[in-house]
C-alpha cells in the first residue's frame, strides 16, 4: 500500500533548480555560433506562444556540441535524470521588437514514452549589444553575461522580454527521458 503522508513544503526558490555556468563559451565560439546563424536564419511565425525572432538548426558537426557534452553531464547529475538523448540544437535571433512569451518546453511523447525533461538556453550575444530582452524562469532574470550556460527544468515556466533594441542570440536545445 502506497502510504499517505502531509504534502511537502513548496518550492519558491526556484533559482536552486536552475544549473548556470556563466562565461563558459568563449566569445570566439559564440561569435561563430552568430556568424553561422546570420546564413542559416528564417523567419519563423509562432502565434500560438505569441512570440516573433528568427531561427535556425545548427549542423549535427559543429563544434559546439563537443564542448557542451561534458556541461550536459555534469547537469544530467546535478538534477539526477535518467537523459536519452540531446535534440538538435537552434539558434534564436531576437531583433528589436521580438520576444517570446511566457511557456513551457516540456511535453510527452506519448509514442516512445518519452518527455522533454532539460531546457538548455546559452547566451551568445554580449549583454551591450541590445536593450531589455531579458531572459526569465520562474520571474527570475538570468545572467546575461556572454557565453553562459543555463539548465533547467523544461516544466518551468520561461520568457524572453521584448528587445527594445539591438539583436539578442541565444542557443538552445532540450533533454529527452522517460516521462514522469
Amino acid at each position: 500500500m502506497i502510504p499517505i503522508r502531509e504534502r511537502p513544503p513548496l518550492v519558491t526558490n526556484f533559482r536552486q533548480w536552475i544549473f548556470v555556468r556563466e562565461n563558459f563559451l568563449s566569445k570566439e565560439l559564440c561569435d561563430s555560433l552568430i556568424s553561422y546563424s546570420l546564413n542559416h536564419s528564417l523567419k519563423i511565425p509562432n502565434y500560438q506562444w505569441k512570440s516573433s525572432f528568427l531561427t535556425c538548426r545548427l549542423s549535427n558537426d559543429h563544434e559546439v556540441h563537443n564542448t557542451l557534452n561534458h556541461l550536459w553531464i555534469e547537469a544530467i547529475d546535478f538534477f539526477g535524470s535518467k537523459i536519452n538523448f540531446i535534440e538538435e540544437y537552434y539558434i534564436n535571433t531576437y531583433k528589436t521588437g521580438d520576444h517570446f512569451d511566457i511557456h513551457i518546453d516540456n511535453y510527452l511523447g506519448l509514442v516512445n514514452r518519452l518527455d522533454r525533461k532539460l531546457s538548455m538556453s546559452v547566451q551568445l550575444s554580449d549583454s551591450t549589444d541590445y536593450s531589455a530582452g531579458d531572459f526569465e524562469i520562474a520571474g527570475v532574470k538570468m545572467t546575461r553575461a556572454r557565453g553562459s550556460v543555463i539548465i533547467f527544468p523544461s516544466n518551468f515556466k520561461h520568457s524572453v522580454n521584448l528587445i527594445t533594441s539591438g539583436t539578442r542570440y541565444s542557443l538552445f536545445t532540450w533533454a529527452w527521458g522517460p516521462f514522469f
